[in-house]
């Protein structure tokens, strides 16, 4: 439910808890997160819409900016190394069936 839109752009709006009465304050964060992908040099954007959820109500101690900037780095990160563990076997394609160091040798 929303409940106001604020001047940053983040919006006020409510949880519902398990029964009809309980209610909480929430903020929400809409965001979007675009990275470059790709060890042999080829770039590719993805852009994903992110919405964060969070208690903290006022924008002027809790910035939406520095909110979400650390989930980005994160989305970020793990893609960067999930695309290090995928080109590090073979590619998508390869599969590694070594069990052992000796198999490796």
């Amino acid at each position: 439910m929303l409940l106001a839109i604020l001047p940053d752009g983040t919006y006020r709006s409510g949880l519902r808890g398990r029964r009809a009465r309980e209610w909480m304050p929430v903020q929400g964060i809409e965001y979007t997160v675009t990275f470059t992908i790709g060890l042999d040099g080829s770039t590719e954007e993805t852009s994903e819409l992110f919405c964060l959820i969070i208690t903290l109500l006022d924008p002027d101690k809790a910035p939406a900016g520095e909110l979400a900037e650390p989930y980005a780095a994160r989305w970020t990160s793990k893609t960067i190394y999930k695309n290090i563990k995928i080109e590090g076997r073979g590619g998508r394609t390869a599969t590694l069936r070594s069990n052992s160091p000796a198999l490796i040798e």
